[in-house]
Order: C-alpha cells, then sequence, then structure tokens
C-alpha cells in the first residue's frame, strides 16, 4: 500500500476528522456512481453512501493499514446496497386478488370485530 493510503487509514482508525473527510473526498464520488449502479435511484444511492461510511466509521478500529481502501470500501457499500434492495423487495407487496381487507373500525367494537375475524380464520 502506498504511504498516503496508510497514512490515511491510520488517521481513521485514530478518529481524525480530517482524516475522514479525506476519505469521502478520495472515495465517495465513486462510492456514489457505484451504488448509482446498483440501486439504480440516485436518492437511495446517496442513502446508502451514508450508510457505508457510518459502517465504515464504525469498524475504523479493524481497518488495516497494510492493505488497499478501496478493494474493502467497496464490498461495503455493495452489502449495504444489497440490503437495501432486500428491503424495498419486502415493501413491494402484491394484495391476494379475489380478497377484500377488511374494513377497520375504531374502538371496542372494532377490537371486537377483530376478535370474530381471527377466531374464523383459526
Amino acid at each position: 500500500m502506498q504511504a498516503p493510503e496508510r497514512e490515511l487509514v491510520q488517521g481513521i482508525q485514530a478518529g481524525n476528522r480530517e482524516a475522514f473527510r479525506a476519505l469521502y473526498e478520495d472515495h465517495g464520488p465513486a462510492l456514489l456512481r457505484f451504488l448509482q449502479r446498483l440501486l439504480g435511484d440516485p436518492s437511495a444511492a446517496e442513502d446508502a453512501l451514508q450508510e457505508t461510511l457510518l459502517r465504515v466509521h464504525a469498524a475504523r478500529a479493524t481497518l488495516d493499514p497494510e492493505r488497499p481502501l478501496r478493494p474493502y470500501l467497496l464490498r461495503v457499500a455493495r452489502n449495504v446496497g444489497i440490503a437495501a434492495i432486500r428491503r424495498q423487495a419486502i415493501r413491494k407487496t402484491q394484495p391476494v386478488e379475489g380478497i377484500d381487507p377488511p374494513a377497520r373500525t375504531e374502538g371496542p367494537a372494532g377490537a371486537a370485530e377483530r376478535g370474530e375475524v381471527g377466531d374464523q380464520v383459526r
């Protein structure tokens, strides 16, 4: 590894804000482009970049100054992006055809109705 990157990693490990700012300036644009291609949504990519940098910051003590930083950053970004894709897939639910959702009644009457429906399902 080159000396400047080694010093950058050591600065990040020490909690140096300027080192972390340099990390963002040096690698942020490439990570953002990677996440935009992965997610296909610029807003989601920005969120994923923030999450990536938070995870790197949280795990800064485990960084190895002797290993290249870019592959590590891309792996973290990939993992964050895949998690975002999975969350999005879970949110996309399709209604079951032929079944209308029950009307929701508030208060004790609604609770009783929901209990009756629950008994019918069992």
